[in-house]
């Protein structure tokens, strides 16, 4: 049976690419490391002043993302707020 023997023969080299694209994507880093922020610290003597500053520094940071990009949407918005209607009436007017 030629037929099914060309199907396995398909399915062996489809499985063979699949597995060797999942081993170059488990290789990337997909968390930019330069962005990312460790802390370096003994978890055996911190005190909770220390995990009480590092909390307060990651909610610091995470509030500054979220205005960032409340900023950046509201600013798309207006844009194609403004926009539409003149888009609108070019193209079908």
């Amino acid at each position: 049976m030629p037929l099914g023997e060309s199907m396995i023969t398909t399915l062996r080299n489809n499985k063979s690419q699949r597995l060797s694209k999942d081993r170059k994507l488990r290789n990337t880093d997909w968390a930019n490391s330069s962005k990312t922020e460790t802390f370096s610290f003994d978890q055996q003597t911190a005190s909770k002043e220390d995990l009480v500053q590092i909390r307060q520094r990651m909610e610091a940071k995470g509030k500054r993302k979220l205005v960032r990009f409340l900023i950046v949407f509201i600013f798309l918005a207006v844009v194609a707020f403004i926009m539409a209607p003149r888009m609108v009436s070019y193209f079908f007017y």
